[in-house]
């Protein structure tokens, strides 16, 4: 009877030890969007010129390199994510960013991507990330004014 209730006591612990272990392992990187250097998390903004995403520095090897850039994937045709600077904050870098549309479909049509965004440098992928891509909000709905009851 102790042997199987040890086992059964064991058994979940040793299942959540290793799944917990692995997720401390794994090589997740957070990013913290904002936009003119603040760090409210939120998506990216096309046309915002001014906007940052903060990785953690050991993410990159623990320096920043000289020829850093980023690729995007995942983003709707003339959507593009431009590395304008990086710098190194405490244990983060900060890469400022812009996003553009040029041919301007993203105010016709919207857009709500999750682009996908590679860290480059030295011609090897230092490490891989997810990051909402949007358009600002624009309420361009008609509105109906009635003129017996607009005095």
């Amino acid at each position: 009877m102790n042997k199987k209730l040890m086992t059964a006591l064991t058994a979940p612990a040793l299942i959540a030890a290793l799944t917990l272990g692995s997720l401390a392992s794994a090589s997740t990187v957070t990013y913290d969007v904002g936009v003119d250097g603040s760090s409210v998390s939120s998506p990216l903004i096309v046309g915002n010129s001014t906007q940052t995403i903060r990785l953690p520095l050991s993410s990159l090897g623990g320096t920043l390199p000289g020829d850093l850039s980023i690729s995007a994937s995942n983003l709707p045709d003339g959507v593009t994510l431009s590395l304008n600077s990086a710098a190194v904050d405490g244990d983060s870098v900060v890469l400022s960013v812009s996003t553009q549309d040029s041919n301007d479909a993203s105010f016709s049509a919207g857009v709500d991507a999750l682009a996908n965004v590679s860290v480059i440098a030295g011609g090897k992928t230092l490490t891989l990330f997810q990051v909402p891509v949007q358009t600002a909000v624009i309420d361009t709905t008609p509105r109906f004014q009635n003129a017996f009851f607009d005095n």
